[in-house]
């Protein structure tokens, strides 16, 4: 099976290392990768390193319009190259362009995962109906949480049967083992003493990821 994955604006996605792995493990997994960023992106060494073949196309997201016009040909042309089984879009920018690419191409199962709902609909609703043009592209659109779920049904009016919960999950492993070093250099840095709560999150520290 030839799943091949788009992204845009990210140089680098770290838990692509994680399906790699598996793909790797399991023997029965081809993955591709089409980027769409400002400057070359780390992720192409980063796959090549793992026997994955990531392609990159120049696009300027302060530039939408102009660059998804350029990206939609690449995208379409590469799709047709490698005639994958999968396409599987992951942020809004290549997910506009790709799953139009994807539908153009003749790719049978084309996915989205959605895990920025909420954005337009509280920052910009003028481009809703975007949103919307994409869950009609998509044969499959994956949610992250009941929320997200709740969101895409009554905000973006996505058909039910093509929601999929799949929650975000980490290998704990990596992720629970504790360094008394680093421990104490955190509490020393942010001034954390003995009487504060300490609550942590993993997320880009930008307004509309909900900090107050």
């Amino acid at each position: 099976m030839h799943v091949l994955h788009t992204f845009a604006n990210n140089s680098s996605v770290p838990y692509l290392t994680w399906f790699t792995e598996r793909a790797i493990e399991e023997g029965n997994i081809k993955y591709s990768f089409l980027l769409m960023t400002k400057e070359r992106p780390a992720m192409i060494d980063e796959m090549a390193r793992r026997g994955f073949h990531a392609h990159w196309t120049r696009y300027n997201e302060q530039h939408r319009k102009r660059g998804m016009l350029k990206a939609l040909p690449w995208l379409w042309w590469r799709m047709l190259h490698k005639r994958p089984d999968i396409v599987h879009c992951h942020m809004f920018d290549d997910a506009v362009v790709g799953l139009l690419a994807a539908w153009l191409a003749g790719v049978r199962v084309r996915v989205v995962s959605k895990q920025s709902t909420g954005y337009h609909w509280h920052f910009a609703r003028k481009w809703m109906w975007v949103d919307r043009v994409v869950n009609r592209l998509a044969t499959d659109i994956i949610t992250i949480s009941n929320e997200s779920r709740q969101y895409l049904l009554e905000k973006e009016r996505a058909p039910a049967h093509k929601l999929h919960l799949v929650h975000n999950g980490i290998p704990p492993e990596r992720f629970t083992r504790k360094n008394p070093a680093t421990i104490a250099q955190l509490k020393e840095r942010f001034g954390i003493g003995p009487e504060h709560l300490v609550i942590g999150t993993v997320a880009r520290f930008i307004p509309w990821k909900g900090y107050a």
